[in-house]
């Protein structure tokens, strides 16, 4: 037989009142646990999916002013279209393509993620933010243009291609945040 919450406290109540202190004091503990657990399930069936890629819309944004020395910055933008709401966390896979989708040159650079889920809900959107080093500024770079980039949502084994002409080198010349909120993103 399931006992609710309430039923429980309540006898655990009465039977503390009919035993010495120190026990009750166990007892009242005890249904404090039972009922946390209790509690802790019942919302670990309301858990937030993961959002998935064929939820997702991936596309890419130019910032006003993203030129610095030598490197530019863009946002990749993960707007969530699935329909229910969804949790988006760590840092998105990249990599420059051919035509073909074959790749070209390293895969971007990341630190370890560290930050907060994003919760998505439908129609939100949450961004990362790459940084892409001109080929010239890499030494010994003989660069090729890329069709686009191959982009992995965070924990996601499914990828889009967002064309995106860039001239890549076979050394590492890109690097992306994790996700955050939509706002400016800094690299460590």
């Amino acid at each position: 037989m399931e006992l609710s919450f309430l039923a429980r406290s309540r006898l655990i109540s009465v039977a503390a009142l009919a035993v010495p202190s120190a026990v009750a004091v166990a007892l009242v503990c005890a249904g404090i646990s039972v009922g946390a657990s209790a509690l802790g399930s019942s919302r670990a069936h309301q858990a937030i999916a993961r959002c998935s890629t064929p939820g997702m819309s991936v596309w890419i944004e130019k910032p006003a002013g993203n030129g610095a020395l030598g490197s530019r910055y863009y946002y990749l933008r993960f707007t969530n279209l699935s329909g229910h709401t969804c949790e988006l966390r760590g840092v998105p896979g990249v990599s420059a393509v051919s035509l073909s989708g074959a790749r070209l040159g390293a895969p971007a650079g990341h630190v370890p993620a560290r930050g907060p889920a994003q919760i998505l809900k439908t129609g939100a959107t949450t961004s990362a933010q790459l940084k892409i080093t001109v080929a010239g500024a890499v030494i010994g770079c003989h660069p090729r243009l890329s069709a686009g980039l191959r982009i992995y949502p965070p924990d996601n084994t499914v990828s889009r291609i967002v064309p995106f002409p860039a001239e890549t080198c076979p050394q590492r010349f890109m690097f992306v945040s994790e996700v955050g909120p939509n706002e400016e993103l800094e690299y460590p």
